[in-house]
């Protein structure tokens, strides 16, 4: 059985996705920008009007992973789309195969249920491993 669980965030996980967003600043020596705590990223989240989805992955109760995500619009063909913000996992567990396309079928869940035209997506060229 895998050990590995991906699922939606919920309000109880602001806390440990603030901690990641600034694990994932400090990797990409950007801490001086973090100025977010877990008070003004919840009502982004799970306000009344929320801005931005994220899903988390958890190892047992700790939460050690999360994608942040946010729809957006295609003029064109009038149909909307996603922009996945932010991916991180901690390094120590990087690379260790969270199961069979387990990330794509979670993306396909998400997109299924929105009805979602495409998935908008920018890597840095730093992150050599998570292009590969």
């Amino acid at each position: 059985m895998n050990p590995y669980v991906l699922r939606q965030a919920e309000p109880r996980d602001v806390p440990a996705i603030t901690g990641l967003i600034r694990e994932l600043a400090e990797f990409e020596q950007l801490s001086h920008l973090a100025v977010l705590s877990a008070d003004k990223l919840h009502p982004h989240l799970f306000g009344p009007k929320p801005v931005v989805e994220a899903l988390v992955g958890e190892l047992g109760d700790e939460v050690i992973a999360f994608a942040l995500f946010f729809t957006n619009f295609s003029t064109f063909l009038a149909k909307p789309g996603l922009y996945l913000e932010d991916l991180y996992v901690q390094p120590a567990h990087r690379g260790e195969r969270w199961g069979p396309g387990r990330e794509q079928r979670a993306h396909g869940r998400l997109s299924r249920r929105a009805r979602l035209h495409r998935c908008n997506v920018r890597l840095r060229r730093q992150n050599g491993r998570g292009v590969a």
